[in-house]
């Protein structure tokens, strides 16, 4: 007893003229519907020690005082972080970088800068 398979007889499945095949492919091809990620945004997740390595020897510690901003709001689930200068120092960042950095991520509009006399700075994620 032999099953007889759809694809038995190929010739009967081939398309006969360029209509047929352009009217296949426009009527059997399903749209993309977007799911539920295309509406997040896309990120990163990279360990802190190994964006710090990556920024010092790039040298571009200003990078790192970035992605340090972003790691202590996702920490503490504020977009408002205190920044202190301990971490900073632990890569070897000066604290004259980490000033005009700061200025210059909050002269772009990325962030805004509380400074207070003998504290930590107050940063807060604007974008």
């Amino acid at each position: 007893m032999s099953k007889k398979t759809p694809f038995a007889d190929l010739d009967a499945l081939r398309v006969q003229s360029d209509a047929d095949a352009q009217e296949f492919h426009v009527q059997n091809v399903p749209k993309p519907t977007p799911g539920k990620r295309s509406k997040r945004e896309r990120f990163v997740m990279v360990p802190i020690e190994a964006a710090g390595q990556v920024a010092q020897a790039m040298h571009e510690p200003r990078t790192f005082i970035w992605l340090l901003i972003l790691y202590l709001a996702w920490k503490t689930g504020s977009k408002t972080v205190a920044l202190s200068n301990a971490e900073l120092r632990k890569r070897g960042i000066a604290l004259s970088t980490k000033r005009r950095a700061l200025a210059a991520y909050e002269r772009e509009g990325f962030l805004k800068v509380e400074r207070y006399r003998g504290r930590s700075v107050v940063v807060t994620l604007l974008r």
